[in-house]
């Protein structure tokens, strides 16, 4: 679970399962008060509850004033997901999109934007018009990857995407942490890249690495 806040305070996340005790996970903070907190030992298809706590307070609300979230689990059988791209205008028709995914039933169990989140250049100051605003209702109960697009690498390598997504860092080693990554669920594979880099580097890291990867 990740968030931001106001103020630099100690935090932690208060979670439990549908109808079970609340129990409480840590928060690390990172840069610009952004925090998040590791929820482990979660069982499949399995619907949580959550709240943000800050200090000696009540739980933090978010923009829209809500201070309980929840989500489920992936089923361990079969997964639905959703990719879509070029999606940073911050124009209604991105908030058409955002209103489409909150009516599927049952919802993705991820949502990947596979480049150019934030136009023109990726900068940081679009994240919050054109990626969190339309995505409000989404973003508390499912879990989003993003790739680097073209124009997210404009600004500082897309230093600010990286800044605002938590990433598996599971791509070799020479390659930025979570600029490229894979992520499995039922038996899917998703496999994302960093294409921004050159040929040279893409031809004898990216794609012996991917090879290596899709033959898991």
């Amino acid at each position: 679970v990740a968030w931001y806040q106001d103020v630099a305070v100690e935090s932690r996340v208060e979670w439990r399962p549908e109808g079970g005790s609340w129990q409480e996970a840590a928060s690390t903070a990172g840069a610009s008060l952004r925090y998040e907190a590791l929820l482990t030992g979660l069982q499949l298809s399995s619907r949580y509850a959550y709240r943000v706590r800050g200090g000696a307070g009540g739980p933090m609300p978010d923009a829209a004033g809500r201070t309980e979230f929840s989500f489920r689990t992936p089923r361990p059988d079969a997964v639905k997901l959703a990719f879509m791209g070029d999606t940073g205008s911050g124009e209604p028709r991105q908030y058409d999109v955002a209103a489409r995914l909150a009516t599927e039933d049952p919802p993705p169990d991820a949502i990947t934007v596979v480049g150019d989140l934030i136009y023109p250049h990726g900068e940081d100051a679009g994240y919050d018009p054109q990626f969190f605003a339309p995505y409000r209702s989404l973003l508390s109960a499912i879990p989003f990857y993003g790739a680097l697009g073209n124009h997210d690498y404009e600004t500082s390598s897309g230093a600010p995407l990286l800044a605002v997504f938590t990433l598996p860092r599971n791509c070799p080693s020479t390659l930025a942490p979570e600029s490229a990554y894979w992520v499995e669920r039922a038996g899917v594979l998703t496999i994302v890249h960093n294409t921004n880099l050159p040929a040279a580097t893409l031809r004898d890291v990216a794609l012996p690495w991917h090879a290596t990867i899709a033959r898991r």
